[in-house]
C-alpha cells in the first residue's frame, strides 16, 4: 500500500532471518510449528507487472531498474534483493563464508519464462549437508495416491527430535 504505484505483481520469497540477518531455512519452518519467531522479510528480486503492463517479456535489466525505482522507499518487511555482479567463484566463496544457501545467476536480457525455470538462470548452491530422520507423513492430496509429504526432523539440543520440514518431491513409486 505504501509503494508509489497502484498495483504490481513482484517476484521474491519470504524468508526468516537469524540474528545475523541471514535466512534461515528452519526458522521459517519452526514458524509453521509454532516453536520460533523469527523475524520475517520478503526478498523482491523480479517485476513481473505493473498496473495493466505485463512486463514479462522485457529484458531483466529493464524490469530491475523500474523494480529498484519503486523500493526505493520501500521499509521493511519489503527488501530490495541488488544485483551482484562480479566472478561467480569468488561471489560463491564469500556467500559460503557466510554461512548463506548460494546464488542466482541470471543474465541480464534474459525474460521472465513465466510457469518454468529459465536455462539463462541457474542456481549456485554452497555443499551443506544434514542428516534427517523420517518422522511422519501427510496424507495423500490430488494425484497423490500413498502419501503426500514426508516429515523430517533432526537431532537438536539434548538429543530432542526437531522438526525441520516437508519433503514432497523426488519420489516413484
Amino acid at each position: 500500500a505504501e509503494l508509489p504505484v497502484s498495483a504490481v505483481a513482484l517476484d521474491g520469497e519470504i524468508v526468516a532471518l537469524d540474528a545475523e540477518g541471514r535466512s534461515s531455512f528452519q526458522m521459517l519452518q519452526a514458524l509453521e510449528t509454532g516453536e520460533e519467531r523469527a523475524p520475517l522479510a520478503f526478498y523482491v528480486f523480479d517485476l513481473l507487472q505493473e498496473g495493466d503492463e505485463k512486463l514479462v517479456d522485457r529484458p531483466l535489466h529493464e524490469r530491475r531498474e523500474r523494480l529498484e525505482e519503486i523500493l526505493r522507499e520501500a521499509e521493511e518487511p519489503l527488501r530490495y534483493s541488488a544485483e551482484i555482479r562480479g566472478d561467480p567463484r569468488k561471489l560463491l566463496d564469500k556467500v559460503r563464508e557466510r554461512g548463506l544457501e548460494g546464488i542466482i545467476g541470471k543474465e541480464r536480457d534474459s525474460l521472465y519464462e513465466v510457469g518454468r525455470g529459465s536455462r539463462r538462470w541457474i542456481k549456485l548452491k554452497c555443499v551443506a549437508e544434514q542428516e534427517f530422520v523420517i518422522g511422519g507423513y501427510t496424507p495423500p492430496e490430488g494425484t497423490r495416491k500413498h502419501f503426500g509429504a514426508l516429515l523430517v526432523g533432526y537431532s537438536g539440543k539434548e538429543k530432542q527430535l526437531r522438526f525441520a520440514g516437508k519433503v514432497g518431491t523426488g519420489f516413484s513409486v
